[in-house]
């Protein structure tokens, strides 16, 4: 039964994914991240992650912010 809970927690996800945006600006990549645009910049700035840019548009894209978070460690 957990296996199924699992695979329906992750076609969510999937789903929820799927409505957003591929890249976004600084302001709402933070937000994205749960971050304050303080310590987002510091977060580029350290290379957690980086900026791309889309014409005249420094944009973030959200793989690279998803890679960041998932790579974070639990709370203790």
């Amino acid at each position: 039964m957990t296996d199924t809970a699992d695979v329906l927690a992750e076609l969510r996800e999937l789903v929820i994914r799927s409505r957003l945006p591929l890249t976004f600006n600084a302001t709402d990549a933070a937000a994205y991240i749960g971050v304050g645009r303080t310590r987002f910049y510091q977060l580029e700035s350290l290379g957690r992650f980086r900026a791309v840019d889309m014409g005249r548009a420094k944009v973030y894209r959200r793989a690279d912010l998803d890679r960041y978070v998932d790579s974070l460690k639990p709370a203790r």
